[in-house]
């Protein structure tokens, strides 16, 4: 059980993202750096008090998730592009995750509107004894109903304490997974629909990375990537919040403790090419009324 002033935290975690996600719909146009609406969407969480869970994503098309500016990124939203933004914020560990997806085409309103309608009706079932499997079963029954694919590989996940990714899943298909839900427990869910195969892999060079363990080096570059890591006490984290510049010596010490495990690095997740995903997120406390808490 939570207790009333972790519920208070989640909950102020949850009206930051909320509105960080109000701002991401203003700012999401075609022409608009990626690096610009990373960059005023961090600074938005922290001027409100929050910290960041994890680097926003915004992730393009056929990309699902993974995708973040990286350090001198040049990269522009093009037009009729499919985007998905991806926020996270935590009050003193306590984390709140959610996400949108904005169709700047206009022609796919109906696969925007199947991952919403499946996590709206996903987060009705968030009530203590509720099998996951029958949330999971929800989530792909509405949106193959809407003629699309569930993205088989990516899941919802359990929200703990400095802990984005618990050890419950919220697969985005009926599989059996043998947890029924507990009052107090909490949960990121996302369904995403696609166009494509329904199976997304990793795709281009990893931009956000996550702290394992020390390891020894005696790359300076190296060090102080692990010194930063660790202080994030396992939440991920990007390089453009350590170094200004790319370098050949920070690739160098990128790969050392990526290959030596020290390091664990999340590559941008696609579906077939030409395809689109859409994403909708938000993350509910458990209860006899589920507390959805990054819904405004």
């Amino acid at each position: 059980m939570l207790r009333d002033e972790e519920i208070e935290k989640y909950l102020a975690a949850g009206r930051i993202v909320a509105d960080a996600l109000e701002l991401a719909r203003k700012k999401t146009k075609p022409g608009v750096s990626v690096s610009f609406l990373v960059s005023e969407l961090e600074n938005f969480i922290e001027k409100k008090g929050g910290e960041l869970a994890f680097p926003v994503n915004v992730s393009l098309n056929d990309c699902a998730a993974h995708d973040t500016a990286d350090i001198s990124d040049e990269r522009v939203i093009p037009e009729n592009a499919i985007v998905k933004v991806d926020v996270g914020a935590h009050v003193d560990g306590y984390i709140a995750d959610a996400a949108i997806t904005i169709d700047l085409s206009g022609k796919y309103g109906k696969l925007v509107e199947c991952v919403e309608k499946a996590l709206s009706r996903a987060l009705d079932l968030f009530t203590p004894g509720r099998e996951v499997t029958e949330i999971s079963e929800t989530i792909q029954r509405t949106i193959e109903g809407h003629g699309y694919k569930p993205v088989v590989n990516l899941t919802g996940h359990k929200l703990e304490r400095y802990n984005l990714h618990g050890d419950v899943a919220i697969p985005n298909i009926k599989l059996k997974v043998p947890y029924r839900l507990k009052k107090g427990d909490v949960f990121a869910v996302e369904p995403f629909a696609t166009t494509g195969s329904g199976k997304v892999v990793e795709s281009g060079d990893a931009k956000i990375f996550s702290f394992l363990k020390r390891a020894k080096t005696r790359n300076p570059v190296a060090r102080r990537i692990l010194d930063f890591g660790e202080k994030r006490r396992g939440l991920p984290f990007v390089l453009r919040w350590v170094f200004e510049k790319k370098t050949p010596m920070l690739s160098i010490a990128v790969r050392e403790l990526v290959n030596s495990g020290a390091l664990y690095d999340y590559h941008p997740l696609k579906d077939i090419e030409g395809s689109v995903v859409a994403q909708a997120e938000h993350s509910v406390i458990v209860d006899d009324e589920p507390v959805v808490y990054t819904r405004i």
